[in-house]
């Protein structure tokens, strides 16, 4: 589980930084 864990993470940083911009 610790990659979904990882996936998710990167992906709510993936668009955080999206919504940022």
């Amino acid at each position: 589980m610790s990659l979904a864990h990882c996936w998710q993470c990167k992906f709510t940083l993936y668009t955080a930084v999206i919504t940022s911009s």
